[in-house]
């Protein structure tokens, strides 16, 4: 059986997978966690690349043991994050965090040198609201313009990481897309804002395209794999664009969300969509797997749960995601509805008494319980989606038929029914593994072993079980959708 490795990283730990394929179908044979923190350092936070690293080294050697058919590497995970290196190879200066929100200043600054933030948006096609590798260099250019002027080569997080497997270096096409230093629709470095940041565009790779084959792992890595050659591939490095190359749709009209931490909704498209509509609604125009576009809406998604199990793990109360699912399930429904990407959701130590304190404030009664309160989250993300799935129809002219979900949250049975209740469409869910799936499929690409996307999708779809969800109560959502609404006007953030 062939194996693969996959290192899936996120913004407080990672997780590795060997992934063996029989010739039909994946499976995911062993899995390992790894943290990857962060280090504040007198009001300034940085991302803790070297002992990331060291995390790397130490599974791949853990893996290349127990596992003796490994084919290849690579690594996918969130966007924005950039290094910046000297001409001896040798890093400038820390790697930012990029999680912590941006001074105002800060953006203040991008849009008087940029000429607003409406000529940013047309440029790159990105949220300008977001964090983004921009703000950070701009900070950088304000602090420390020598470290700008002396950067031989810029790299995104994930392909600095690369360059130090196998000594190449790259740069892959979806994650330099959430860069916000891309030009959307030529798919290349901007040179007008590079040159404006004071940056030599010599200092930028060629764009790659993903299931780039970046070379070996070198002679230090080799000797640690007792000299087994293993490659490495620039898989889709930008964790969302993995997941969704696992998506072939049924119907052309279509949206599809990624559904973990943070919620992803939009659909593919072959070109940008940049307009005042999109930019009005702030839709972004990330890179897809097969250099098409990622038109979505990017926002908070099961973070709020994610935080209240948190503080209500640390008050000794556990509750795995099948407990909360099914004490919502036993709630009062439509108790109260919340913005998911309220901003106060962002910083809270206290989630369930925050979203309690909302509820109130807006006039709305619930109860206390922890099913009271993952039903409030859940109804008001599926509602959520209704708002953003109108918004997408708006600016794509058509009627959104069905909804296609994927990645962990693509687990919760309840959320994919309230979804489709809500947004009076079917549902498809699956798979959940839908990064590690991602991932693999273009390291597949990568090595020759397929040899078209449509082979991937296949071999995907043998892999997992689909499930279909049909709207129920549609008209009981729709009354509630409108209440909703009224809600969401109060302290909705653009």
């Amino acid at each position: 059986m062939k194996q693969y490795m996959v290192f899936d990283i996120g913004g407080s730990g990672g997780r590795s997978s060997i992934v063996g394929f029989d010739g039909q179908r994946l499976n995911i044979i062993s899995s390992s966690s790894f943290v990857n923190n962060h280090i504040s350092i007198r009001n300034n936070h940085y991302w803790n690349v070297l002992s990331l690293y060291q995390s790397i080294i130490d599974q791949i050697h853990l893996h290349s043991r127990e596992n003796k058919n490994i084919s290849s590497i690579a690594i996918d995970t969130m966007g924005v994050n950039f290094a910046l290196l000297d001409k001896n190879d040798e890093l400038l200066g820390n790697v930012l965090y990029s999680r912590v929100p941006q001074k105002k200043e800060i953006k203040d600054y991008a849009f008087d040198m940029f000429g607003g933030e409406k000529n940013l948006y047309f440029e790159t096609g990105l949220q300008t609201n977001k964090l983004n590798s921009l703000y950070r260099l701009l900070d950088i250019k304000m602090r420390s313009p020598n470290i700008l002027e002396n950067t031989k080569t810029f790299l995104m997080l994930v392909d600095l990481i690369n360059f130090w497997l196998t000594g190449n270096k790259t740069s892959e096409y979806t994650m330099s897309s959430t860069s916000f230093l891309l030009n959307a629709e030529t798919k290349t470095w901007s040179k007008y804002i590079v040159e404006k940041l004071g940056i030599n565009i010599s200092a930028f790779n060629n764009i790659s395209p993903s299931g780039t084959l970046i070379g070996s792992c070198d002679d230090t890595m080799l000797r640690l794999l007792g000299n087994k050659n293993i490659s490495v591939i620039a898989t889709a490095s930008h964790d969302t664009a993995s997941a969704l190359s696992c998506i072939r749709p049924e119907k052309d009209n279509y949206a599809y969300i990624s559904s973990g931490t943070w919620g992803m909704l939009g659909c593919k498209s072959e070109k940008p969509i940049i307009n005042d509509l999109s930019f009005k609604y702030n839709f972004c125009n990330e890179g897809s797997s097969d250099g098409n576009i990622r038109f979505l809406y990017n926002s908070v998604n099961l973070w709020i749960l994610n935080r209240c199990r948190e503080y209500w793990k640390n008050k000794g109360r556990i509750y795995t995601w099948d407990e909360l699912s099914q004490m919502a399930s036993r709630a009062k429904p439509f108790q109260a509805f919340i913005d998911i990407q309220y901003q106060d959701f962002l910083i809270s130590d206290n989630m369930p008494e925050t979203i309690l304190s909302i509820c109130h404030s807006s006039g709305q009664s619930v109860g206390e319980t922890a099913g009271d309160i993952t039903r409030v989250v859940l109804e008001s993300l599926a509602m959520k989606y209704k708002y953003l799935t109108k918004r997408l129809e708006q600016i794509k002219s058509y009627r959104v038929e069905v909804i296609y979900i994927v990645g962990g949250g693509s687990s919760d049975d309840l959320l994919n029914q309230f979804t489709s209740n809500a947004c009076g469409v079917p549902v498809v869910s699956g798979p959940k593994e839908a990064t590690i799936f991602g991932n693999v499929f273009y390291q597949m690409i990568g090595l020759g072993d397929i040899n078209c996307v449509e082979d991937g999708y296949k071999i995907i779809e043998n892999s997992y079980k689909k499930k279909y969800f049909e709207p129920i109560d549609s008209d009981l959502w729709l009354e509630n959708y409108n209440r909703f609404e009224s809600i969401l006007s109060g302290f909705f953030i653009k």
